[in-house]
């Protein structure tokens, strides 16, 4: 794994086609959990929080792997070129590639996970004073998961997915008249219609289902949003700038 430097930023030159999964291998994971959780969630509900630890388990692994596997052909890029006086026996792996990499391949993981794990913190808050109505610990999992999973700045986009999307489907669905929702759920949308909380005042759909829909999202248009608004500049390591 080789990079250039142009201006600013650093463009992605993989020379190998396990460098090119390993830099993409989150994302397929990310994908895969989007359709495995949904499938969980309206067909084993009782086994749910197992999937759920799982696909925890997964995205660690995933996320480490890919971590080492990249450090490890960066390793073999700087010894194939001029920069190989930059490693052992010419000088020490911390005074420059440890740093490097680690800003680079891990840094931006420990980013996403950061800031998920502090939004999740309100998310928490919530969870007390409803007393796990508005929102469970599962919620909060698949929160903090798929942040993790869009690293920086994808946690960005994905915040922002979530919160645009919930907005905006409580405004919708309060302003539709409640029988005329339901005969719009039974005919279009019959499997999640038992999703959606009624009552006389509000209608109420849970907001484990936009930490699920904004995932993708996050992962796939990350780099076209960021270079619609301008915002390549935000990125620690441009890990999704070139996918």
């Amino acid at each position: 794994m080789e990079f250039q430097s142009i201006g600013n930023l650093w463009q992605q030159t993989p020379q190998v086609i396990w460098g090119v999964l390993a830099w993409r291998a989150p994302l397929y994971v990310g994908l895969f959990l989007f359709v495995v959780l949904i499938i969980a969630t309206l067909h084993y509900k009782r086994r749910f929080n197992i999937i759920l630890r799982i696909s925890l388990l997964g995205v660690i692994v995933t996320i480490v792997v890919s971590s080492l596997a990249l450090t490890w052909l960066q390793y073999k890029a700087f010894l194939a070129g001029h920069l190989r006086y930059a490693l052992p026996p010419y000088q020490p792996l911390q005074e420059y590639f440890l740093p490097y990499v680690f800003f680079y391949f891990w840094l931006p993981w420990l980013v996403g996970f950061g800031v998920s794990a502090i939004i999740s913190v309100y998310f928490w808050l919530i969870k007390r004073r409803s007393e796990g109505i508005m929102i469970g610990t599962e919620e909060i999992i698949v929160f903090v998961l798929f942040g993790t999973l869009t690293s920086w700045p994808g946690i960005l986009v994905y915040i922002s997915a979530v919160f645009t999307l919930y907005i905006a489907s409580l405004l919708l669905l309060n302003l539709i008249r409640l029988k005329v929702l339901r005969s719009m759920l039974n005919l279009m949308f019959k499997p999640f219609g038992r999703l959606i909380f009624f009552d006389e005042k509000e209608i109420r759909i849970p907001i484990f289902w936009f930490f699920i829909f904004s995932a993708p999202v996050a992962l796939l248009l990350t780099p076209a949003i960021m270079r619609a608004l301008n915002l390549t500049w935000v990125y620690i390591a441009p890990r999704l700038i070139g996918n």
